[in-house]
C-alpha cells in the first residue's frame, strides 16, 4: 500500500502547470536516462508496477474515455486516493494495535512501540526478501524458458539439416539407379546391333 502515498503526491502535482489539462507541455525536457546498475533490473519492475497501477487507475476514473484525466477527474481520483489511504493507515493502527497493545488498553506505551518498531523492521525485510527471491526465480524462470527454446530451435534445425541430407542420399540414389539403368540399357542396345550386324555378315558369305 505504499504505493497509495506516492500516487496521492502524484495527483497533487497533477494541478501544476506542467500537469494541465491536454497533457504534458511539448517543451518539457526529457530526464537524463540513468546510469545502469545491478538494482536496474528491480527499478525496471517497480516503475512497470507503477505504470500498470496508473493505467488502472486511469481505465477507472477517465470517464470521458479521453485517456486521460482532466480536472474533475483528477480531483475524483483524489478524492478516492486520500479516503484509501485514510482506510489503510485506520486498519494499519487496528493491527498494530491487536500485535502489540499487551495491556490492551488501546494505547502503546515506549516498551510496546519499541518492540513494534523491531518487529516491523523485521517483517518489512523479510517480505522484502521474499519479493526480491520472487523476481529472481522469475528471472530464473524466463532464462530457463529461453534456453529451453533455443535448444527446441537448435534442435528442429539440426532435424531439418538431417531430413535434408537424407532426401539429397536418396534423390542421389535415385539419379545413380536410373543413371545405371540408363547404361545398362545402352549397352543391352550395344550388344543386340552387333549382334544383327554380325549375323548381316553372315548372310552375305553365304
Amino acid at each position: 500500500m505504499k504505493r497509495l502515498v506516492g500516487l496521492c503526491a502524484l495527483i497533487t502535482l497533477l494541478g501544476t502547470p506542467c500537469f494541465a489539462e491536454g497533457g504534458d507541455r511539448g517543451d518539457a525536457k526529457p530526464d537524463k536516462p540513468e546510469r545502469p546498475d545491478k538494482r536496474d533490473d528491480e527499478r525496471k519492475g517497480r516503475e512497470a508496477d507503477d505504470e500498470a497501477e496508473m493505467r488502472r487507475l486511469i481505465d477507472r476514473f477517465d470517464m470521458n474515455r479521453d485517456g486521460k484525466l482532466d480536472r474533475e477527474e483528477r480531483e475524483h481520483l483524489r478524492r478516492h486516493l486520500e479516503a484509501e489511504e485514510q482506510a489503510k493507515r485506520e486498519r494499519e493502527r487496528r493491527r498494530l494495535l491487536e500485535l502489540y497493545d499487551e495491556d490492551g488498553d488501546g494505547k502503546l506505551d515506549a516498551r510496546e512501540m519499541a518492540r513494534a518498531r523491531r518487529e516491523e523492521a523485521e517483517r518489512a525485510r523479510r517480505e522484502e526478501a521474499e519479493r526480491r527471491a520472487r523476481r529472481e526465480g522469475a528471472g530464473d524462470a524466463e532464462e530457463r524458458e529461453r534456453r529451453a527454446r533455443e535448444a527446441r530451435e537448435r534442435k528442429a534445425r539440426e532435424g531439418g539439416a538431417d531430413e535434408r541430407a537424407e532426401r539429397e542420399r536418396r534423390e542421389r540414389a535415385e539419379r545413380e539407379r536410373r543413371d545405371g539403368d540408363g547404361r545398362e540399357a545402352r549397352a543391352r542396345e550395344a550388344r543386340e546391333r552387333e549382334a544383327r550386324q554380325r549375323r548381316a555378315r553372315a548372310g552375305r558369305s553365304r
